[in-house]
């Protein structure tokens, strides 16, 4: 039996929908503390539908989004991991950051 979608990309694919999870946990945590999500379409999803919206917005996102891009080779793969990946540090370090400057107050 053929299988459609290569292996790298299935796992590459399982790591895309992994990292959208994490960009939703630190964006819900930098909300509940007072912070703004930057994106206007998940914007638009956590005013009109709340944390919930949210959720379904980048959960939707990602499988959509992943199962378009199935075919991309690894390399591509690699880059849009590669960028969602500096997107959870970014957010993580921006948690970090204000975390501390709460505990200097």
């Amino acid at each position: 039996m053929h299988d459609p979608i290569p292996l790298y990309a299935r796992n590459s694919i399982g790591l895309f929908i992994v990292l959208n999870l994490a960009d939703f946990c630190t964006t819900f945590c930098i909300v509940t503390l007072g912070g703004v999500e930057m994106m206007p379409v998940a914007r638009g999803f956590l005013d009109f539908w709340g944390i919930p919206g949210l959720f379904v917005h980048k959960l939707l996102v990602a499988a959509g989004f992943g199962y378009l891009c199935r075919n991309f080779t690894q390399r591509w793969w690699d880059v849009l991991n590669g960028m969602f990946t500096a997107i959870v540090t970014w957010n993580s370090l921006q948690l970090c950051l204000f975390v501390a400057s709460l505990s200097q107050t």
